[in-house]
């Protein structure tokens, strides 16, 4: 872990489309943002990064907003099992279809694996099952 005032960012240089030494301005102002709050919260990394993740699934956030904080947590040490964690602490709050969905979203967005694989249908099993539940969520 960093210390108190030091956090781990994205970085935008890991981003082949961005051409080398450039931030786009949106992404700075963003990371600017959330570094002063960090400083201001007095929290400790690990927490103030576990915390935005929660906010944006109690949100329904789409992938792209994984980028930000859970690419800082994986640059800063904190391991896919507290991420984990947290979604099994937020499931009975938020619903088991919004931590799917957040699930998804940050395998998503940083190729990360927090659900086990999506099951294929079998061949010619169809739909026959009845369940009406959402295409991908198993809920």
């Amino acid at each position: 872990m960093r210390g108190t005032n030091e956090m781990a960012v994205f970085d935008a240089s890991d981003d082949p489309g961005q051409a080398a030494g450039s931030v786009p301005p949106l992404l700075e102002t963003l990371t600017g943002m959330t570094l002063g709050a960090f400083e201001a919260s007095g929290l400790d990394e690990e927490t103030y990064l576990l915390v935005r993740i929660a906010a944006l699934v109690a949100m329904g956030a789409v992938p792209d907003s994984y980028l930000l904080n859970v690419a800082a947590a994986r640059r800063s040490g904190i391991p896919a099992e507290r991420v984990r964690g947290l979604l099994v602490a937020l499931a009975p709050l938020v619903g088991s279809a919004r931590i799917v969905a957040a699930a998804r979203g940050m395998e998503q967005a940083l190729g990360v694996t927090l659900l086990a694989p999506e099951p294929q249908p079998e061949p010619g099993s169809g739909s026959a099952s009845g369940s009406d539940a959402a295409p991908g969520t198993g809920v």
